[in-house]
């Protein structure tokens, strides 16, 4: 296994990472190389730095570690390309040399890195990575639950997922679109081209910010930096037709639900959604999600992704989860500063997984926060 380091992503190397992903076993919209160019474009500082490992096997590439990393004082911090702007990741590694490629990747940033803290967010429990390097003897490793994902397995009719469907959630999407439909009449449509797309990307945005201020809350894109991204994500990924925008019409010209998702290997990423408050007694997040489902099978996807989250509206679909974790792995020795290291990750997910979710059981704490934070200007700022 030879190991090459790319700290540019204009080099001609990384011409083959597309083409990689497709090989891959669980290839993901997320490590496409046009998402990990608009993430750097866009959120990127002056003191992130990129590292990007390629492992060739006999000349053929068979593995790519997308990394970036910061120096702090007496530390380097690692972590992926984008991490906190997707809701799953991995390495890029072709089928069946997972522990080499993982193995070499690990052995090249010991070697390069005297004192690290390696992150490595939302990595599905599943995956080769999480278990070789969760038993590393090279680190010390600690690894915490992050999320779910819920998903259904689709099968080939929609006759027999409905089967699986609740009663009562069939019954009320009937009803929510006959409530719909008897104050004009409703069409679920996807974008055709990219300008189409460029308009109701725009649509989301204001449905998106509508939806949560309606209910006192905030958008994250509201923020100019998070729009941008997501356009430039249309740009690169819809010609392929990776990323599209799907949504109901109702009375021929107003848009009500709306949903940018991806479609990659044989599934379908929910990715997020809009709906307009006003016709909130209907439900059209609802209705545009069995539309979408019925899409998929149409289309023969084996998969209904509905992306991170344990959300009330995806647990009540017939479906299976998978687990996300975050591994933390530091140099195997014991010094002051790697103690240090650790003992924050714990006390960073003691607050992450138990008081945090206890403070917003307790409205009054999230209104505050909230009111905080619109107070501070965070929404002015970027506008």
């Amino acid at each position: 296994m030879n190991l090459e380091v790319v700290h540019n992503l204009e080099d001609r190397r990384l011409c083959q990472w597309n083409e990689l992903l497709l090989d891959a076993q669980n290839p993901m919209p997320f490590q496409k190389y046009e998402w990990a160019v608009s993430w750097w474009q866009n959120f990127s500082t002056d003191k992130d730095k990129l590292l990007i490992i390629l492992a060739y096997e006999d000349k053929e590439l068979v593995g790519i570690a997308p990394l970036m990393y910061r120096v702090n004082m007496s530390y380097t911090a690692i972590k992926f390309i984008g991490s906190g702007y997707f809701d799953y990741f991995d390495f890029i590694v072709k089928k069946g040399k997972g522990p080499e490629v993982i193995n070499g990747i690990a052995e090249t940033l010991k070697i390069n890195f005297p004192c690290f803290e390696w992150a490595l967010s939302n990595i599905p429990e599943e995956s080769d990575t999480f278990k070789i390097l969760k038993q590393s003897s090279s680190f010390d490793v600690l690894s915490f639950f992050h999320d779910i994902v819920p998903c259904i397995d689709l099968p080939d009719t929609k006759e027999k997922f409905y089967y699986q469907v609740k009663g009562g959630l069939r019954w009320d999407i009937s009803r929510r679109e006959r409530r719909l439909r008897e104050s004009g009449e409703v069409e679920f449509k996807a974008c055709n081209n990219i300008a189409e797309a460029r308009e109701l990307l725009e649509d989301f945005f204001s449905l998106h910010i509508k939806k949560w201020e309606s209910v006192n809350g905030y958008s994250a894109f509201k923020f100019e930096n998070m729009r941008r991204f997501m356009r430039a994500i249309l740009e690169k990924l819809f010609p392929d037709k990776t990323i599209n925008l799907y949504y109901i019409l109702h009375g021929r010209a107003k848009i009500i639900a709306i949903c940018p998702a991806f479609e990659l290997g044989g599934k379908f990423i929910f990715y997020t959604h809009a709906y307009d408050p006003d016709f909130a007694r209907c439900s059209p997040g609802k209705v545009l999600i069995s539309k979408l489902i019925n899409y998929s099978i149409d289309k023969q996807y084996r998969e209904f992704d509905f992306g991170i989250g344990k959300e009330a509206y995806k647990l009540e679909w017939p479906c299976k989860t998978k687990q996300l974790f975050d591994i933390y792995l530091f140099n195997n020795k014991d010094t002051l500063l790697n103690c240090y290291l650790k003992c924050r990750r714990r006390l960073a997910a003691l607050y992450l997984l138990l008081i945090l979710p206890m403070m917003r059981r307790f409205r009054p704490v999230v209104y505050t926060w909230r009111m905080i934070r619109r107070r501070r200007g965070q929404y002015a700022r970027f506008q």
